[in-house]
């Protein structure tokens, strides 16, 4: 029977050590959420979130809300806008976007030094040569999480399961840079039937296929580590992308969902808008 990987507690030794941060920097802190309607319940839930955090620590939050039909020069424009705008620290863009307008062209215009996120290309550029730009939150999460549990990464088979710009494929940078080895599968795996062939391999799996429970015990090696990052509502039931009740019968550690990665993907976040706030000064 796994342990269960508390990411709660975890997140909240963070939140202790950045709490004064906030509470001494030398400028006003101000995250502007740029939101278009009719997203997703998991990304207007990680929005909140953040307006829960910036109330406990001390920072704005400006939202900037539109409807589905905006259109893209629209938007471009008022990313343009908060990029000018010096009351505004951070940025984040509230994915998916209406299928009329393509994420990466919107993101491109985010300036670096705003992008909360850290999705520009500008900031997965540092990542790919020296991890100093800003790290999307939810991979930084996983890494944290991963050497809470004091173990080696190095010559680890780890396996992610989803390879989107924004978990996956940064990820699998961050993962290289501790020496694993690192396999990253999607949807062509899937199809080809290869994916069992790859997960039950790993001594480490990280999910985020966005597909509910789809990751059941058959697809997992005895004693695995099994990270869950899927947040998917189902009949507004939240649930991770792995099989939890079959998982926690092989693994040796498994996230909950909720309680997780998530919690500490907000709080990532969090540092996320001190480090740009710094930059800034």
């Amino acid at each position: 029977m796994a342990k269960i990987i508390d990411g709660k507690s975890l997140a909240l030794k963070i939140e202790r050590e950045i709490f004064l941060k906030f509470k001494n920097s030398r400028k006003k802190i101000t995250l502007a959420i740029v939101k278009v309607a009719n997203s997703r319940e998991s990304s207007n839930s990680y929005c909140l979130t953040q307006e829960k955090l910036a109330a406990k620590f001390g920072y704005s939050v400006f939202p900037v809300q539109y409807a589905s039909n905006i259109s893209k020069q629209t938007l471009i424009k008022a990313i343009l806008k908060l990029n000018r705008n010096p009351q505004i620290t951070g940025m984040l863009l509230q994915l998916p976007l209406p299928k009329t307008i393509d994420p990466q062209e919107i993101i491109s215009h985010i300036d670096p030094r705003k992008d909360a996120e850290g999705i520009h290309p500008n900031n997965l550029g540092k990542l790919f040569f020296d991890g100093n730009g800003v790290i999307p939150p939810t991979p930084a999460a996983v890494m944290h999480l991963l050497k809470s549990l004091n173990l080696s990464l190095y010559g680890k088979e780890v396996v992610i399961v989803g390879h989107s710009e924004i978990v996956g494929k940064p990820l699998s940078l961050l993962l290289l840079k501790e020496f694993s080895t690192v396999t990253v599968c999607h949807i062509a795996t899937y199809k080809k039937n290869n994916l069992k062939v790859h997960t039950k391999r790993a001594d480490i799996l990280i999910v985020a296929c966005g597909q509910p429970e789809m990751i059941t015990g058959e697809y997992i090696k005895k004693g695995c580590i099994i990270v869950d990052i899927g947040i998917n509502y189902v009949n507004s039931i939240l649930k991770g992308d792995v099989n939890f009740q079959s998982a926690i019968k092989k693994a040796s550690y498994i996230t909950p969902v909720p309680g997780g990665v998530g919690p500490l993907t907000n709080v990532m976040l969090a540092k996320n808008l001190l480090k740009l706030a710094e930059i800034r000064i």
